[in-house]
């Protein structure tokens, strides 16, 4: 069949959407500053709420003129926390860098998906910074990104195919 449109797409980088197909676990997910943030799979009331919590956190996220840093994302998460009374742990956060590089290939391209915010944001400025200098920099960051969970060779031969299905 057709791949679903961009819309469609970008429509699940936030929200709460049930995990996996027979289960009555959903997660709530939000997409701001190019970083996704997910919650651990609950309950769909339980979703519902820690969605108002990542709402706020993207809403903190925006009150920073800079970029964002360690300090800054989980002030915005405590704060957030704060104000629904939600402990932060029940949370089980993970977060994942989501670049756009539509022109290069046609689609995002995410990052790692990890509990470790330190190490997400690394990527995430990486991508960031790779994008903005050319094709061979994203192309060399991807790779690298891609590696941290699967052979070199494979990770190559994804973001090359990627790239000549575009072009």
């Amino acid at each position: 069949g057709r791949p679903p449109s961009l819309g469609a797409r970008a429509s699940k980088l936030a929200g709460v959407h049930r995990v996996g197909i027979r289960t009555s676990t959903y997660q709530a997910s939000v997409c701001c500053k190019n970083l996704q943030i997910f919650s651990k799979p609950v309950s769909l009331e339980e979703a519902l709420a820690f969605h108002t919590v990542l709402v706020l956190v993207c809403s903190g996220f925006h009150e920073f003129k800079g970029d964002l840093d360690f300090k800054s994302v989980n002030s915005c998460i405590d704060a957030a926390c704060s104000v629904t009374g939600t402990v932060r742990e029940h949370l089980g956060l993970t977060f994942r860098p989501v670049v756009s590089a539509l022109a290069e290939v046609g689609k995002q391209i995410s990052g790692a998906r990890t509990t470790d915010l330190q190490h997400s944001l690394k990527q995430r400025s990486e991508l960031l910074k790779a994008r903005s200098n050319g094709w061979a920099a994203l192309r060399e960051v991807w790779i690298a990104v891609l590696s941290e969970s699967r052979p070199v060779e494979e990770a190559e031969e994804i973001v090359d195919k990627t790239y000549r299905n575009h072009t």
